[in-house]
């Protein structure tokens, strides 16, 4: 009994031995541009704001009325398109942990942490949204993708020398998504205006963990301190990333890669 006891902890200490690795996506945009470490899409009248830096890709982002009048957003006519499948705005009763956002006038700050709760909301949202002049809203969205990409050309558990990004175009991307949204200068929309973001993986990198995270000391008043922190090497707002293992093999994400 005394060996069967030994046997099964070994076991269970064996089994959380795995080693972790990343797979981050780097996504090419069409219209948008960086600003204020955010992307930012502009038509004159809207400015939406992205930042994508997140496990499984953050979809939500912030809508920015740079006109003087108030606009009106349709959220039933609004959609998170991805490779041709539409994901309404309107109605999105349960929604993923959501990033810190500020806004005024001048500067966005986004602030985006890892939590994997969900939130289930308790009422139903407006479909239509208002806007008044200079004004902003965060509209809260749906994840970029929760499935690893698997190619045999790539390495899936690769050393650091067996790094090796594979790049993309537009017409061979894994993944195009669109941000479409409807607004009007009027309530009842007589005349309406689409606007339109479109987004595409261009290259993916797998990695091990090491690569992924390094330690840095933090910083205070300009000086550095004794204390460290993890920081995540990559970071970017047209990246975003999965974690996976060799041994659970991506049971970690949503859902486990075909």
């Amino acid at each position: 009994m005394r060996n069967l006891l030994f046997f099964l902890m070994i076991i269970l200490l064996c089994t959380g031995c795995g080693s972790y690795f990343y797979q981050v996506y780097y996504m090419d945009y069409e219209n948008p541009v960086v600003h204020n470490d955010c992307l930012a899409g502009d038509d004159g009248t809207i400015r939406v704001y992205y930042n994508f830096w997140a496990p499984e890709g953050n979809g939500d982002f912030f809508i920015l009325n740079t006109s003087e009048k108030e606009i009106f957003i349709d959220l039933a006519r609004s959609h998170l398109i991805r490779d041709s499948i539409a994901q309404t705005y309107f109605p999105n009763l349960e929604i993923e942990s959501s990033p810190q956002i500020t806004a005024n006038d001048i500067n966005i700050n986004m602030t985006l942490g890892n939590a994997t709760t969900k939130t289930v909301l308790t009422h139903m949202p407006s479909r239509i949204i208002c806007l008044p002049g200079k004004s902003g809203k965060f509209i809260q969205g749906y994840s970029l993708k929760n499935q690893l990409f698997k190619d045999c050309k790539q390495e899936l558990f690769p050393a650091y020398q067996d790094i090796e990004p594979m790049t993309f175009d537009r017409n061979s991307t894994p993944l195009c998504i669109r941000n479409i949204l409807t607004y009007s200068f009027t309530e009842d929309f007589k005349e309406y205006f689409i606007y339109n973001d479109t987004f595409w993986i261009s290259e993916i990198v797998n990695m091990p963990e090491t690569e992924f995270i390094e330690s840095k000391r933090v910083s205070f008043c300009g000086k550095e301190t004794k204390v460290h922190q993890e920081v995540q090497k990559f970071q970017s707002p047209n990246r975003f990333f999965l974690k996976y293992d060799d041994i659970g093999f991506g049971m970690d994400i949503v859902k486990q890669a075909d």
